[in-house]
């Protein structure tokens, strides 16, 4: 994990709770109820690939994520501070990090902060909102694969 959205105060507040959950043995709970899902179209803005993620959460329920559990969101956020904290700049893998500018999910800044502390990285910010990029329609989904494919082919 990279970096969650999590508003003006950060992850700080997040692992705080989420580890006095987990203390309190709550670590198996979800941290709201429901699915909050496509709402906005936060997780892809193509009405057709949004029905088909519908259609599979329906039809085969168990590939159905849901909101997260509070020990996902203590290993999220232990996740996020081991990163920062972690020695980066001799990775000399190419990598290549792919983020919408407005991804209501993960944080762009902490990719971006994390992308400049690794030699070999490439960093894509795309326009638009969306979470899930290659759920997206076919153009934004074909530039992402063409991403994929150029990155691949170095």
């Amino acid at each position: 994990m990279l970096g969650l959205r999590a508003g003006p105060l950060g992850t700080a507040p997040l692992a705080l709770a989420a580890r006095a959950a987990c203390a309190l043995g709550h670590a198996e709970r979800r941290i709201w109820e429901g699915d909050a899902g496509n709402v906005g179209g936060r997780m892809t803005s193509c009405p057709d690939r949004q029905a088909d993620k519908v259609w599979w959460k329906a039809n085969v329920p168990a590939i159905a994520s849901g909101a997260p559990s509070w020990g996902w969101m203590r290993a999220a956020c232990a996740s996020i501070a081991a990163l920062d904290r972690a020695p980066l700049g001799g990775v000399a893998t190419p990598l290549m990090l792919m983020v919408s500018r407005r991804d209501p999910v993960v944080s762009p800044a902490a990719i971006a902060r994390l992308s400049r502390r690794l030699p070999a990285a490439t960093l894509h910010l795309l326009p638009g909102r969306s979470h899930e990029l290659l759920r997206e329609g076919d153009a934004i989904r074909h530039a992402v694969l063409a991403r994929i494919d150029a990155h691949l082919e170095r």
